[in-house]
């Protein structure tokens, strides 16, 4: 329970309040009820210190929620990368004994070595040589009964 000084409650104890009140997803009755502030007043401090209370709040929560967001993106783009590298060692292990010609097998490695440079660090920009790349040697490497 929030207690007011004299007539009025302090700024200090009307942003504690406005927190409560961003708690309680905005919910002036229980606000009401945990402080035992007026429902009225809640609002009225909202309208006039709300920004500068929940602004802060909001920013930092957005901020946490796109960094987790990035984080789960790249990992989900790591893994990928790691299966496409896996699928085309085995490509390859299984079309070794059947080729001729090991320039498609020197293309294998070099998109195997493009793959783990970008799993590696996946904040760096692939270039749309590399999928081309990727693609044409998976095409060179599917075996043909």
């Amino acid at each position: 329970m929030i207690k007011k000084k004299g007539n009025r409650y302090s700024t200090e104890q009307m942003i504690v309040v406005l927190k409560i009140y961003q708690e309680t997803n905005f919910n002036a009755s229980e606000t009401h009820k945990r402080t035992k502030v007026s429902r009225v007043a809640i609002k009225k401090w909202a309208e006039k210190l709300g920004v500068q209370v929940f602004a802060k709040n909001h920013v930092q929560e957005v901020v946490h929620k796109v960094n987790v967001a990035i984080a789960t993106r790249k990992e989900r783009v790591a893994d990928k990368l790691n299966q496409a590298k896996e699928d085309l060692l085995d490509r390859l292990i299984e079309r070794i004994p059947h080729t001729i010609d090991l320039h498609s097998i020197s293309n294998a490695l070099k998109i195997i070595h493009e793959i783990e440079k970008v799993a590696d660090d996946p904040d760096k920009e692939s270039t749309g040589d590399s999928i081309s790349y990727i693609e044409t040697v998976t095409r060179q490497l599917t075996i043909k009964p």
